[in-house]
């Protein structure tokens, strides 16, 4: 009798692990929009853009995005990215500790990287997102539920 309950027992706990591993956190987040543009490098570009304010910081639409936390990544997708048509961004953990999430993207191009960090502080559900490219850097801030 005590086997069969033991092994009830490690059934269960099996189960409830394994569970646990595969489980997805979706978080909320509304998130202050931060950028800063830098002037291209090609007469075409500028000219494709010439409206566009360089080289001083702008505040935009606030935004709100989804964030997905799986086993080894990080999936964010905002309501302005999917409004254009424009996929989730996917980041690699880096580190996920008590405290601290952390999620890196980097891609290269032939025409520059484009370099994402993600930071997500458990403690006050508060996340921090910056992105670099050779065309400037934005920085994404704010509470998430």
């Amino acid at each position: 009798m005590k086997k069969i309950l033991l092994f009830k027992h490690l059934i269960f706990l099996y189960f409830f692990l394994n569970a646990a591993a595969h489980a997805e956190t979706k978080l909320i987040c509304n998130t202050e929009t931060h950028v800063k543009h830098y002037e291209f490098r090609s007469e075409q570009a500028k000219e494709m853009f010439k409206d566009t304010i360089y080289n001083q910081w702008m505040d935009l639409t606030p935004r709100v995005r989804e964030i997905t936390i799986k086993k080894n990544s990080i999936i964010t997708h905002d309501d302005s990215s999917k409004k254009l048509g424009i996929g989730p961004t996917n980041y690699k953990i880096i580190t996920n500790d008590l405290r601290y999430l952390v999620g890196q993207n980097f891609e290269r191009a032939e025409d520059g990287i484009t370099v994402q960090n993600l930071i997500y502080d458990k403690m006050f559900k508060f996340i921090s997102i910056t992105y670099y490219s050779d065309y400037g850097v934005s920085v994404y801030d704010g509470y998430c539920n």
